[in-house]
């Protein structure tokens, strides 16, 4: 790591991660999901840092004004109709006009951007921005990990509440679901002996991603590690590579069994509770998803064509349930089946655009949609939501193939 980093000029490479922090931030605030004006201000501060990060990179490597007029007029209407325009039409019935309001804000300060920054990210990726990429993916991942191990600052009984000693296992788990991806899908494990350490690392990474107990993240990255392990054997032969792969998996497991019990038994807890579905006895979480998934049904069933309205899910005056943690559900719920499934076809064809584009970006996006199906709206599914900027490339290529 020390090495690749010498062999640039620290006056490239700061560029780089300004770039890459700047979409970072952005990520990491569109995941608020209060609608607060704190989180607006919030939103508005990352917003404007990405911009800055854009226009500073874009001077040294001027691509931004010829990548934005190269992408179609179709492809801007059809993503500000299905995104942006239809959602606000409905607000017109809604049954939370004001919800409705907020979610379109949240779209145009947060999502948008998010999507064109991320398609700006792809069109002019390059060798030096996946080093720097990696490298970040690899301090951020063992960062956080070691502070999951240390501190373990977690609380699942009760509702989430900001405190400096408290960190949200949400947000934890998922920086540490990217980062472990970000380190699967881009290492070079053809150096089978220096292949150990990242090896290691995923061990560690995913060892910590178990101790948040977010249930979501670390089914995603089975799903996407089986999913790549599958790819890599039965498509490149890559024995090796599956080999180091799987090794960091089982370093995982053994990692859980003897130490678990060590840190906290509230992992094994929660994901024990599966074990007791539709006994009366599930954790708090899984019986407000039972609540909050039967009354999307219940709206869905209702109001099948045009749906409750953009917001109308959110129950006035009940600050819990905002939406039923399943984007599916949300979108069918308040935009019915017309919206509902111009949202799901917009995000189903940008998935298998990317699978023809890059099979590593697609295996990236099953983990944002295992997520959306469990936790956030919307409007707060960022890493979802900038799949769509794949159906804007076209020839360019994000880099090295394996």
């Amino acid at each position: 790591m020390i090495k690749n980093i010498i062999n640039f000029k620290y006056k490239d490479i700061i560029p780089e991660a300004l770039l890459l922090g700047g979409f970072a931030l952005l990520l990491f605030t569109n995941q608020i999901s209060n609608y607060s004006s704190s989180s607006y201000l919030i939103k508005a501060f990352s917003l404007i840092f990405a911009v800055t990060a854009v226009l500073v990179y874009d001077r040294k490597n001027p691509r931004l004004t010829e990548l934005i007029k190269s992408i179609p007029a179709q492809h801007y209407i059809i993503g500000l109709f299905v995104l942006i325009v239809y959602p606000a039409i409905t607000i017109v019935y809604s049954l939370n006009p004001v919800h409705g309001l907020l979610k379109t804000g949240n779209m145009l300060i947060s999502n948008i951007p998010l999507i064109l920054f991320f398609y700006y990210l792809v069109a002019t990726f390059s060798p030096l921005r996946k080093m720097v990429l990696v490298n970040g993916a690899i301090m951020t991942g063992l960062l956080f990990s070691l502070i999951v191990l240390v501190f373990y600052p977690f609380n699942h009984y009760e509702f989430y509440k900001f405190e400096p000693d408290r960190l949200s296992h949400v947000m934890v788990g998922r920086i540490l679901g990217i980062c472990y991806l970000v380190i699967l899908l881009s290492i070079d494990f053809d150096k089978r002996i220096k292949a150990i350490l990242p090896g290691v690392l995923l061990a560690l990474i995913g060892y910590a991603s178990y101790l948040t107990a977010l249930r979501a993240s670390v089914l995603g990255l089975g799903i996407c590690v089986f999913i790549y392990v599958s790819f890599i054997v039965w498509e490149k032969k890559d024995w090796g590579r599956a080999g180091i792969i799987l090794g960091s998996v089982v370093l995982t497991f053994i990692a859980i069994e003897f130490t678990t019990k060590y840190v906290s038994t509230m992992p094994e807890e929660r994901f024990g509770s599966f074990e007791k579905l539709n006994t009366g006895e599930e954790d708090g979480a899984i019986k407000a998803r039972y609540y909050l998934y039967n009354r999307a049904v219940e709206l869905i069933k209702d109001n099948p064509l045009l749906g409750v309205g953009y917001g109308g899910y959110a129950a006035k005056g009940d600050k819990f349930v905002v939406y039923p943690h399943n984007f599916v559900l949300e979108a069918y719920s308040e935009l019915g089946a017309i919206g509902g499934t111009l949202f799901l076809w917009l995000i189903i064809l940008a998935l298998y655009r990317c699978y023809k584009y890059d099979r590593r970006l697609f295996i990236y996006f099953i983990y944002p949609l295992i997520l959306a199906m469990f936790s956030k709206d919307l409007t707060t599914n960022g890493m979802l939501m900038v799949v769509t900027a794949i159906m804007i490339i076209k020839d360019q290529r994000t880099g090295d193939k394996d």
